[in-house]
This record gives structure tokens, C-alpha cells and sequence, in this order.
């Protein structure tokens, strides 16, 4: 081996990025290479799914690199999290060394089987052989539960609702009750200025609103639910009437937005003081 050879072995070459940059212009690199407009999916063994407009390979470079770019990448993105892509219960959520970074999260909060089972399908229809969902549902919101209770610097939360068509309306509200039992433990240590999204999403229309953590605490998803639910068929009666008198449809093809229409609704609720332990305890018997 070369002399030149022999005085390299085991030196570390000089970086030159972390030389010469400041830290303010190296985190404006990390900004432009490693933060997207749109949530990064949470996909299974805890690893995380490379939009191909991030290069992801810089967080291998070093240890220092790793470090800075890592606390841009988790606290600059939305990290989203799906039943659909978590093959066991603790896959798809970011290593807990990370939870301190993360800001920004997105949860698919009704937990509805690729391939439900025997039971799934008595209760909910759809096809299936196996399993009756009802587990893998209870092990999903668990997960979330203690994924929430670790993100102590949480500081936007966006619930998105998407039920299957093929789903009824009151199997959706069912459906939902494990999250909404789970809530007011899951949300407890939240601070009232933590910014919560709740989103229903449907082929022709949606739901959007901001609430806080309290009112989700007070079994106030399924009131929302109801209040959704029910628009949402009134919009799809009222479409299948226009097409049977045969009025012009086009201009109506693009989703409505439900929010004002459930806004009104859950605010007369509030007002009334409506109880949904009843409700609660109906869905639970189905």
C-alpha cells in the first residue's frame, strides 16, 4: 500500500457541506431536498415511503447530517398513517426516536379490511373468508393510542374518515366506535391549541372542519358522523332525482362540500344537549 495510502487509513474525509455551510443555509438544503407538499405515507417495517421528489439518501450520509436533516424531514412533513399499509400493529409507525420530531400528523381513523372475514361480512357486507375485522380494528386504534400518547410536540392532527361505499351507514357509525371510545384517552394530555382536522372523504362529496381536542373528548365524532352520513344521502337522493327528470348534470360533477350543511346540524345537537350514550350503546350491541 502507498504511503499516501497509509496516512488515509482510518481519517475521516473532511466535509466540506458541513465545513463551509452555516447551519441556517444547511437546513434550507435539507428543506428543499427532503419536504413535500403532501403527507409521506407511513408504509410497514417502519419504514417510510420515498415520494421520488425527496432524496432520502441524505439522511445516510453521517451521523451530523442524519441528525440535522432528520429533524427537518419529521418536523417539516406530515407523516400520514393508514390501516392499509400496516401488515401487523407496530408496523408503519416512524422508530420512537423520531417522535419527538414529529409535528404534523394524518390518521385514517375507520379501520375497514382489505380482506374482511366470515363475520365482517355478516355484519358490514363486502367479501371475505377469515377474519371478522373486529381484532385487527381494535389492535389499529390501539396502536394509534399509544402513538398519540408519545408525540408530546404534536402541533397539527388531521383525522380522515374514508368509509367504503359498499359500507351502510349505520356499520359505518359501528365502525367507528372503537376510535371514538378511545378518544378522550388518546387525546387527554393534548393542549387545547393543538390544531385537529377532522375529514370525512367521499367519491362525490366531503366533509372538512377544525375543532378542538375537547370536542372530540365528548363523543362528538359520531354526532358529526351522523350529521355527514345523512347529508351525504340527502346530496345522492337529490342527484338521482335531477338525473330522473332528466336535468343537465354537468357542472355538478366535482365533490360538494358538506361542511356548512353539518356544521348546523351539530351545532342544533350541541345545543340541545343531545345525549349519545344511547346511541353508543345500540352500536355496540350490533
Amino acid at each position: 500500500m502507498s504511503e499516501k495510502g497509509n496516512s488515509n487509513h482510518g481519517r475521516l474525509e473532511r466535509c466540506f457541506f458541513l465545513e463551509a455551510l452555516p447551519a441556517e443555509l444547511r437546513v434550507m438544503v435539507y428543506e428543499n431536498l427532503l419536504v413535500d407538499s403532501e403527507p409521506i405515507t407511513a408504509s410497514p417495517r417502519e419504514k417510510l415511503k420515498e415520494p421520488m421528489t425527496l432524496d432520502l439518501e441524505l439522511l445516510r450520509t453521517n451521523r451530523q447530517i442524519h441528525d440535522e436533516a432528520a429533524a427537518v424531514f419529521y418536523s417539516k412533513n406530515t407523516i400520514s398513517v393508514r390501516p392499509d399499509v400496516m401488515k401487523i400493529p407496530s408496523s408503519g409507525i416512524p422508530a420512537p426516536q423520531y417522535h419527538h420530531l414529529i409535528r404534523h400528523l394524518k390518521v385514517e381513523g375507520l379501520y375497514c379490511p382489505n380482506s374482511p372475514g366470515k363475520e365482517w361480512v355478516k355484519k358490514f357486507g363486502g367479501h371475505g373468508e377469515e377474519r371478522d375485522g373486529k381484532q385487527e380494528a381494535e389492535e389499529y386504534v390501539s396502536t394509534i393510542s399509544t402513538l398519540l400518547l408519545q408525540l408530546r410536540n404534536l402541533h397539527t392532527l388531521h383525522f380522515t374518515i374514508t368509509p367504503p361505499d359498499r359500507i351502510s351507514s349505520t356499520s359505518v357509525l359501528a365502525m367507528l366506535l372503537p376510535l371514538q371510545n378511545a378518544l378522550p384517552s388518546m387525546l387527554a394530555n393534548f393542549s387545547p391549541s393543538v390544531s385537529i382536522l377532522m375529514s370525512f372523504e367521499f367519491d362525490d362529496c366531503y366533509c372538512r372542519m377544525r375543532v378542538c381536542p375537547g370536542f372530540l373528548a365528548k363523543d362528538c365524532l359520531l354526532v358529526v358522523a351522523c350529521q355527514v352520513l345523512f347529508w351525504k344521502s340527502h346530496l345522492r337522493v337529490e342527484k338521482m332525482v335531477r338525473e330522473a327528470r332528466g336535468a343537465n348534470l354537468k357542472g355538478i360533477d366535482g365533490r360538494t362540500d358538506l361542511g356548512g350543511l353539518v356544521g348546523e346540524g351539530v351545532e342544533k345537537v350541541v345545543e340541545t344537549g343531545w345525549e349519545v350514550d344511547g346511541m353508543i350503546g345500540r352500536l355496540a350491541g350490533l
